[in-house]
């Protein structure tokens, strides 16, 4: 008779205490956090002006010979290099990306003429100084002659730059978001209150078009003067998704 009476006492203490509990948690029947909430996208983007340029170049000789081609090519990569170094760009500014000697044929009369050994590399190089880039351009069209092949000429932002922009596209998104959000709200009678989440979706920095992309013309055929290249702008966008609370 006693066990059973505490049996009883212990399970109405457990159920009052239980009971205490589920009320402290949800009193109004629902957790904070599940307060009405609104979802938004922001988008911003930002120009700047170009502050680095990377040019890609192909430079090329035939000859009887595949050391005689070897020979030629090198000597124009050596000339080019010295007067690159002198406008001081050199070591991680320059780099040989690929370098090939192969004999070349033609075929006459269906029969196969040998016509020689061909070298071919390319270089591409950084310029960080792009007010120089038509003057550079043409001494190395000075320098290589017909060997010379200018691949493409491209303007983009370095990473100092970029990482700026960033912020700056990043701070126009948020605003974006912010302002659409608001609009939201008072459509619907409700107050835009504190963000409770803001993701950042992507970042993405656009490089300058590609300026120079055409077979460089002998010096002796140049117009005089430096070659006519436009930076252009670089753009920057950042796109944001963020969660804003809204009150009554």
């Amino acid at each position: 008779m006693h066990v059973a009476i505490l049996l009883l006492i212990i399970f109405t203490l457990f159920f009052v205490v239980d009971i205490e509990a589920q009320l402290r948690t949800g009193r109004a029947g629902k957790p904070k956090n599940s307060e009405c909430s609104i979802t938004v996208t922001g988008h911003g983007v930002v120009s700047r002006p170009p502050d680095e340029a990377r040019v890609r170049m192909g430079i090329f000789s035939r000859a009887e010979t595949s050391q005689a081609a070897l020979d030629a090519v090198s000597a124009v990569i050596r000339n080019i290099t010295d007067m690159l170094k002198q406008n001081n760009i050199y070591g991680a500014n320059i780099k040989t990306e690929h370098f090939s000697v192969s004999p070349e044929f033609q075929f006459i009369e269906n029969e196969r003429k040998f016509l020689g050994y061909t070298a071919d590399t390319q270089l591409h190089i950084l310029i960080k100084e792009i007010a120089g880039v038509g003057t550079l351009l043409d001494k190395i069209v000075e320098i290589g002659g017909e060997s010379i092949r200018i691949q493409s000429v491209t303007y983009a932002l370095s990473a100092e730059s970029r990482n700026a922009a960033q912020k700056d596209a990043r701070s126009v998104a948020i605003e974006s978001a912010k302002s659409d959000a608001t609009q939201i709200a008072a459509s619907v009678q409700k107050t835009l209150g504190e963000p409770l989440r803001i993701q950042q979706l992507s970042a993405i920095a656009t490089a300058g078009r590609p300026i120079f992309q055409a077979r460089a013309i002998p010096a002796g055929g140049r117009e005089a003067g430096p070659a006519p290249i436009e930076a252009g702008e670089s753009e920057v966008v950042v796109d944001i998704e963020a969660v804003f609370a809204l009150h009554a």
